[in-house]
């Protein structure tokens, strides 16, 4: 009987996709359908019927009804399936799948089959099983489905960035959509929709390079999708953001006589209070801005179209552009030509953009700029910086929202005592990626040390971790590297640190690697890769080493004490022969809430105090004034620095904290007339008590 009954099932499931084509069949083979269902009862214990997990099973694919849900229109106006358009199928198990469109392009009908190109998709997690298939448009990898008695709960991100489309719709991939089946045996997806569109109509006589859509309310980001056989999807923002950009490409030239759609997906919103505000740019430099219903309480459901009046667009303003030009997109980059306007890369944080070098820029004295905040990509364009005394970049991706990020096409010369690598933090739980880029120079400071980054995205405050990948292409480091405290150095990267329960996988070509020189002044091994991830895994391609076998001859320094005198701090040097000193005064603190509890323990800050020369006849000359007593000071008005004056020694923060406590550190480096490095020495001269709370 059960064979009987899987035949069926498989004349019936051929006989769907022909009723795409034959409507005046429906009845009946949906009819069959339910017979059959009935019969087999969707139960789990029939062998033969247990098909959830066959990759070999077909899925058809519809639409909910009334809806603007995919990316092309026939002559009619009515939505249909595109050539190449995948899925994420998890068919009666939390495994994802790719499943591509099989027949059905330019159709509301299509027949998806498993994705034979992208085999080995399933997740290589033990997956658990599922009631009822269920799918995600469009396919990606990274998401996953749960079940809590038939509510399944998709972890997904609502795009950012979207790209026009000439269909006049969104972008492909730019509005996610559900379907859930009554059963495992059921393989028709309803799909339908989490979000709903928004349409601009613009006409005039201009060019238009990128739209920003931005609202008080989160229009897009990382989200929790919940939905049911019988239910409509829902949505939970995790991450949000407040803007949405449309990437125009090479740019859409405008008719002055007829309306341009420029569509973009959103997520639902139950109370837009402030209007959207549309920001237009064009190719001339000039922007637009108009605000949509911007005095009216409006609100955004899910699976509506929302329309703009016709636009005239006038770009009379000029854009505010701290750059030498371009749009921030990948084919018009926003352009850089003095080394001041690097700064500016930190006020673009909160939307991807792509930044370049201008073509006939050579070098860029970086003296006094680092520490941007990067959220797109960075194109050196062969540039040479040089006087880089601290990450060039502080923080690259934001936490939680996947992104792809490159950095290339650069030589970077640093000198470096406050432990930071060319990029201090990565937060991007998508690819980032190093190519064509050189470092040389000297990177100095404690613990897990690298060339090119220090820490991963569970170093991010609102990241318990991610998986993220990092992929090196070309890229060399030939920097010398000392660790002054710690246990490990990495020639490429410090430490992994993705968070416990997830993996960061390193790729690195041929062409990649480290050739510099490491040293310590305590117990830190070297390696040439990775100083350490010890939270969970790491996946290392492309190279033959790995960080438990690819130990790198590392040589001691000399320690060279500070001692105190009278008049202050001095150093026996290592050699006899003329030496030269930079003193440092480090300042590690531990932050304090007016009730003495600990909120979080604040990176150390670091001031050169000067380099000196001190010849063998003159060790009784002092490095540093002597100080007696120290304190903090911590105001975000002051600027963070420090002042001594008659032995008491100042500290100031920067920062609006209530309590804090924490010690200095005096570091004496020794060079000799080469500046090669002799000895680190480091002393802690004071120490500063935890605060303390009335019972």
């Amino acid at each position: 009987m059960a064979r009987v009954i899987q035949k069926g099932l498989e004349i019936i499931s051929n006989q769907i996709n022909h009723l795409c084509y034959n409507p005046m069949k429906r009845i009946y083979y949906f009819g069959m359908t339910v017979i059959l269902a009935i019969m087999a009862g969707c139960q789990k214990d029939e062998e033969s019927l247990n098909i959830q997990n066959s990759l070999n099973q077909t899925f058809y694919a519809t639409f909910e009804n009334g809806a603007d849900t995919r990316t092309a229109l026939d002559g009619s106006n009515n939505v249909v399936w595109s050539e190449g358009d995948q899925i994420s199928v998890f068919g009666g198990t939390t495994a994802n799948n790719s499943f591509i469109l099989q027949e059905g392009a330019n159709s509301t009908y299509g027949t998806f089959k498993i994705n034979t190109s992208a085999a080995g998709t399933e997740s290589s997690t033990p997956a658990s099983e599922l009631s009822a298939n269920v799918a995600y448009y469009p396919y990606e990898s990274d998401v996953t489905v749960s079940e809590n008695n038939g509510t399944y709960t998709f972890n997904a991100t609502f795009p950012t960035t979207q790209t026009y489309s000439k269909s006049g719709t969104f972008g492909i991939g730019a509005s996610p959509m559900v379907a859930v089946t009554s059963c495992t045996l059921d393989a028709n997806l309803k799909f339908k929709n989490v979000g709903a569109i928004f349409r601009l109509q613009l006409k005039g006589n201009a060019t238009i390079t990128k739209i920003e859509f931005s609202a008080e309310e989160y229009l897009a980001g990382k989200v929790n999708i919940t939905a049911s056989n019988s239910t409509l999807p829902t949505v939970n923002v995790t991450d949000g953001s407040n803007t949405i950009l449309l990437d125009c490409g090479e740019g859409v030239e405008l008719s002055a006589t007829e309306a341009t759609n420029f569509v973009v997906a959103l997520l639902p919103v139950e109370e837009i209070t402030g209007g959207i505000t549309i920001t237009i740019y064009d190719n001339a430099g000039k922007k637009m801005v108009y605000s949509h219903k911007a005095d009216e309480t409006f609100t955004i459901l899910r699976s509506k179209a929302y329309t703009t009046t016709v636009v005239e667009y006038e770009g009379t303003e000029n854009v505010s552009s701290p750059f030498a030009g371009g749009a921030g997109t990948e084919s018009d980059p926003y352009l850089i030509d003095r080394a001041d306007q690097l700064s500016h890369i930190s006020d673009y944080y909160d939307t991807y953009n792509y930044f370049k070098i201008a073509d006939g820029v050579e070098t860029l004295d970086l003296a006094g700029i680092g520490r941007l905040e990067l959220n797109g990509s960075f194109d050196g364009n062969n540039v040479e910086i040089t006087g880089l005394s601290t990450s060039l970049f502080e923080r690259v991706g934001k936490s939680g929202l996947e992104q792809k990020i490159k950095i290339s096409n650069l030589t970077a010369t640093v000198n470096t005592t406050d432990g930071r690598a060319l990029v201090r933090n990565i937060y991007n739980p998508g690819e980032t990626t190093f190519e064509n880029v050189t470092l040389h120079g000297y990177i100095e400071g404690q613990y897990n040390m690298g060339s090119f980054y220090n820490y991963g995205t569970a170093n991010a405050a609102d990241s318990e971790g991610a998986d993220y990948t990092v992929t090196f292409i070309n890229t060399k480091s030939d920097a010398t590297l000392v660790c002054t405290t710690g246990n490990a150095i990495g020639g490429m990267l410090g430490h992994g640190y993705e968070g416990a329960g997830y993996t960061l996988s390193i790729n690195m070509d041929a062409n990649s690697g480290y050739s510099g020189k490491m040293y310590t002044t305590g117990s830190a091994t070297c390696y040439a890769v990775m100083a350490m991830c010890s939270h969970s895994t790491y996946i290392l391609n492309g190279v033959e080493t790995s960080r438990y076998t690819d130990e790198y001859s590392s040589t001691r320094l000399e320690m060279a004490t500070p001692t105190k005198t009278e008049d202050g701090y001095y150093v026996t040097p290592a050699s006899a022969s003329v030496d030269h000193y930079i003193v440092y005064l480090n300042c590690q603190l531990t932050a304090y809430d007016a009730d003495g509890v600990k909120i979080s323990n604040m990176a150390g800050l670091t001031w050169n105090l000067g380099k000196e020369t001190i010849g063998s006849s003159d060790l009784e000359n002092k490095i540093f004034d002597l100080f007696d007593s120290a304190s903090i000071q911590n105001d975000s008005t002051d600027e963070i620095g420090y002042n001594l004056e008659n032995g008491v020694l100042t500290v100031y923060t920067g920062r609006d904290v209530n309590f804090a406590s924490g010690w200095l550190t005096l570091q004496v480096n020794q060079y000799d007339a080469d500046d090669n490095i002799l000895a680190v020495g480091n002393l802690r001269v004071h120490t500063f008590p935890e605060p303390t709370t009335e019972s």
